[in-house]
C-alpha cells in the first residue's frame, strides 16, 4: 500500500518502521526542519517532505491523489481533522485514520467522517482499568460504528501461538497486531517477535473476527 503520514513525532516514527517493515511504501509530511532532517537520516530511502500538512500543496508534493491511506498523527487535533478532510475531499482518499489528542475531540472526528479516529486516552484508560483473562477477549475501542475495534486478549498456556515467532502465525481476516503488553514491557510487534504465555495482545481487528482472534491467542486445554 502507498501510506502518506502527517507527523514525525513518536507515534508517526513507530508507525513508519512499523510499515516499512511490512514493505508499504510510505510518505512522511513534517513540518519541523531537524525533525525531517532525523527522520531521513532514520530510515535512508525515505521520502520526507518537510512543510505543513495542512496546504494542499505540500500535500499535492506528498502525492496524496495515489494514496490508498492517510494518517494524520500530529499533536493539534485541529490539523488532524483539516489533513484528514482535505484528503477525503480535495485528493479522495478513501481511508483516513486521525489521533485523537483531546478525547472530548472524538465525536467531532466521527462526525466529519474520519474512517479511523484514534483516542490513545482512551485506550490507556482501558488498558488501565480493565483486566482480561485468556478466556476472554476485551474490546478497549470501537470504531467505525463498531464493525471494527481494537482489542485486547491474553495469549494462553494452551495457544498453539505460544512461543510463535509472529511471521509463523495465520491472523483472522481484518486482523493487525498493535502492540504486546509484557510484564512492564511495550513491546512493538515484528515478523521475528515471539509470543509468550501470558502476553497481552492489543490488536484491531473487525468484529466478525474477533472469537477467531480469541480462539487463536487464548485457546483452552481442551
Amino acid at each position: 500500500m502507498f501510506i502518506v503520514i502527517a507527523g514525525a513525532g513518536n507515534v508517526g516514527r513507530q508507525l513508519t518502521r512499523n510499515l516499512l517493515l511490512e514493505k508499504h511504501t510510505v510518505v512522511v509530511l513534517e513540518r519541523q526542519p531537524e525533525v525531517c532532517a532525523r527522520m531521513a537520516r532514520s530510515f535512508p530511502g525515505l521520502l520526507v517532505i518537510c512543510g505543513d500538512s495542512c496546504d494542499p500543496q505540500t500535500l499535492e508534493q506528498a502525492c496524496l491523489d495515489r494514496a490508498d491511506v492517510v494518517a494524520a498523527l500530529t499533536g493539534d487535533d485541529e490539523d488532524n481533522l483539516v489533513i484528514c478532510q482535505l484528503a477525503k475531499e480535495r485528493f479522495n482518499v478513501q481511508r483516513t485514520v486521525a489521533r485523537v489528542n483531546d478525547s472530548r475531540n472524538t465525536p467531532a472526528f466521527t462526525a466529519l467522517g474520519i474512517d479511523v479516529p484514534v483516542d490513545s486516552g482512551a485506550i490507556i484508560t482501558s488498558l488501565i482499568t480493565r483486566e482480561v483473562s485468556s478466556s476472554e477477549i476485551s474490546t478497549l475501542f470501537t470504531l467505525k460504528r463498531g464493525r471494527m475495534a481494537i482489542v485486547q486478549v491474553a495469549v494462553s498456556p494452551y495457544s498453539p501461538v505460544s512461543a510463535k515467532k509472529i511471521l509463523e502465525l495465520t491472523l483472522p481476516k481484518d486482523t493487525v497486531l498493535i502492540s504486546i503488553l509484557r510484564g512492564e514491557e511495550v513491546i512493538v510487534p515484528r515478523g521475528n517477535t515471539v509470543l509468550q504465555c501470558g502476553d497481552d495482545i492489543i490488536a484491531l481487528t473487525s468484529d466478525a473476527s474477533k472469537q477467531a482472534l480469541l480462539d487463536l491467542l487464548g485457546a483452552k486445554n481442551g
